[in-house]
Order: C-alpha cells, then structure tokens, then sequence
C-alpha cells in the first residue's frame, strides 16, 4: 500500500476535476477487493446558481444509472452558522440528495465526503452517508449530514453519478479511495 496515497488504511483508487460537465460517472474501483468507498469533493462548484447536489448507482459499470421514482431514500440535516436548521428527506425519490441551495459562486462551493457501504453486496440496502459543509450567498457556514440508500434491490452497485438539478458541474477535485476486505 502506498503511504502517500491513503489514509485511515483507505487506498486512493482515482481523482477526478470534472469542469463544464453534466454528470460526474465513476466506475474505478467498484471491484469486490473493497467493503467501503470513500469520495471526497473539495470546492465542487456547479455552473448554475441554487442547486441541490445528488448522487445515484449504476448497477452495469456506468452503461446506466438508476432513477426510477422510488429508487432511493434519504434523510437529511443541514445545520447554519446563526444556529437555524432545516430538514431535507424522502421516503421515495430519484437520487439520494447530499446538498442542497448550493451556488456557483466559488465561496459557495462544497467540500466534503461521501462513505459507500454495501455496494458491491447482493443483500440489502446499499448505503450513503455524507457529511458537506459550504458558504451561503449570505456568508453563512452551512454543514449538512445526510444518509440515504438504493432500496429494494439486491444486486451489487459498481458506479456512481454525481449530478445537480439543473446545469454543469464548472469545476472541482473529486477523489475516490477504497477500504480493502479484511
């Protein structure tokens, strides 16, 4: 294992900095040598102003991407600096949510990560937790912790798309790391 590219025994699978791209595909390293993935984003920036960041899986190496309408359940916390709240969550829905009202200015990018558990399992849910901290337009600190999954499907995931609602991603660091099995 190199020192240099892990952390926490977690290996750098892949880096990315998509810019003036829809979608962000990953497909490295989805292979059954890891139980946990962990992605990382640092100053992701979308080209359009008030969106929510998602995630969804793909169950055939990126060919496609799930989106039927009850495919995946969330909940959602984001947190502000002048101490409000507000709860994001679905019961049934098309993505998994992991920011909301992001802007595209580049104070208001998001930083953060993303922990995968369960992808490459033929048995139950396969999970999504984050933890993303941005700037409003306001110049209010906002974290956000959310936990979603792709519900009522055993087959084992081996992509993942990060798209926003509406436009590009306009730039950005996205790095992949696995945690090998034991």
């Amino acid at each position: 294992m190199d020192v240099v590219n892990s952390f926490g025994g977690f290996e750098l699978i892949a880096t990315y900095a998509p810019s003036a791209v829809a979608t962000l595909d990953i497909t490295a390293g989805f292979s059954s040598d890891y139980d946990v993935h962990l992605i990382t984003y640092d100053r992701v920036t979308p080209a359009t102003d008030a969106v929510t960041l998602s995630i969804r899986f793909s169950q055939n190496a990126g060919s496609t991407f799930l989106a039927g309408a009850t495919d995946y359940t969330f909940a959602g916390l984001a947190e502000f600096s002048e101490a409000t709240n507000a709860a994001n969550n679905s019961t049934g829905t098309t993505a998994i949510t992991i920011c909301t009202a992001v802007g595209n200015v580049a104070l208001e990018a998001i930083s953060g990560w993303t922990m995968l558990v369960g992808m490459r399992s033929s048995a139950g849910p396969k999970r999504a937790i984050s933890y993303t901290s941005y700037a409003t337009a306001a110049g209010l600190h906002a974290i956000l912790y959310t936990a979603g999954a792709l519900i009522l499907n055993e087959t084992a995931v081996n992509g993942i798309r990060f798209l926003h609602s509406s436009g590009n991603i306009a730039s950005g660091n996205v790095s992949v790391y696995g945690l090998r099995k034991l």
